[in-house]
Formats: C-alpha cells, sequence, structure tokens
C-alpha cells in the first residue's frame, strides 16, 4: 500500500522546487525535494544507520562526511531498468515510476 502526497502546507526551509520534470512520478532521484545540505545529512543517516543495523558500535568510529558532488545534476552513472515483454510480444524498456517499485 502506498500513500500519496496531496500538498504541502507548510514547506520546510530547506525545500526546494526539484529541478526535474518527472520528479513526482519518476521515482529514480529521491532528494530533489531538498537542498544540497539536507540531501548530505539524510544520506549521512543512512550510512550510519546502515552500520549500526548491521552491528556496528558507532561510539569510536569517526564516519567520514558525504561529500557533495561539484555536479549537484546528472552526475549519476548508473541506471536500473524494468524490461516488459507485451501480450503482442512488444518490447518496453525504461525506469519504473515512483507508483511501482
Amino acid at each position: 500500500r502506498y500513500a500519496f502526497l496531496k500538498g504541502v502546507l507548510t514547506p520546510h526551509p530547506q525545500r526546494v522546487t526539484p529541478p526535474c520534470k518527472y520528479f513526482d512520478s519518476c521515482g529514480g532521484c529521491a532528494f530533489q525535494h531538498m537542498d544540497m545540505g539536507m540531501q548530505l545529512d539524510v544520506k549521512q543517516e543512512t550510512v550510519e544507520r546502515s552500520f549500526i543495523a548491521n552491528g556496528v558500535d558507532l561510539s569510536n568510529v569517526c564516519v567520514a562526511r558525504i561529500l557533495p558532488s561539484p555536479e549537484p545534476l546528472r552526475y549519476r552513472c548508473k541506471g536500473s531498468f524494468s524490461l516488459k515483454v507485451g501480450n503482442r510480444g512488444d518490447v518496453m524498456l525504461g525506469f519504473r515510476s515512483i507508483h511501482n517499485q
């Protein structure tokens, strides 16, 4: 089951307009609505939580800070594509929508 955002009542101060017109439907770049500082903070927290979830005690470990890319957009070099063969043998290749992952 999914929940869908109908609207934002009060935007967070670090919320920005996503630069990609497909942001609301694609699902590939989940953080484009956050400014770069918040994106880095969320990624840092994700890394640290992953260590903790795998039994790593971070009390004596210094996890290096996530570094920003010098190019804030179009820096990804990996794509995960879905392939589907239709009833008539037609082949569809592309990204999954955010609602179909």
